[in-house]
């Protein structure tokens, strides 16, 4: 049987040139490799990307579905509900929202500061 060859550049995948590659992408769970589909140049640079993108199209339903990748737990996702506002998703199914960003603007002779307080907090009046 030949050597394999690349998937995408067509070279001869050597022994030397192999990378693991996962059947279903880590990202979204794929704990299963395989070998002589990629060479490991083209598994660096071109995979990436994809690798990229289907974490980025598939990280709600992993989050979601609480999927366990071969190195742990993913990230909190950011995501833009349907009223526009962004809520983050964690893998432990609870929602939280951004921190906000104060505001500063010039008044006068200073500034002035405007921030937001995290439901729970009350403004102590003297």
């Amino acid at each position: 049987m030949p050597d394999p060859r690349c998937a995408f550049c067509d070279v001869e995948i050597t022994p030397a040139s192999d990378s693991r590659e996962h059947i279903i992408q880590n990202a979204i769970g794929g704990a299963r490799k395989v070998r002589g589909v990629f060479c490991k140049a083209c598994n660096n640079t071109t995979g990436v990307k994809w690798d990229t993108e289907a974490a980025r199209q598939f990280q709600f339903l992993t989050l979601h579905l609480g999927v366990v990748r071969d190195r742990g737990h993913g990230r909190a996702g950011e995501f833009v509900t349907l009223s526009g506002r962004t809520v983050r998703k964690h893998q432990d199914g609870h929602l939280s929202f951004p921190a906000s960003k104060p505001s500063i603007t010039p008044k006068g002779e200073g500034v002035q500061i405007r921030l937001q307080a995290r439901r729970g907090l009350k403004r102590r009046r003297p």
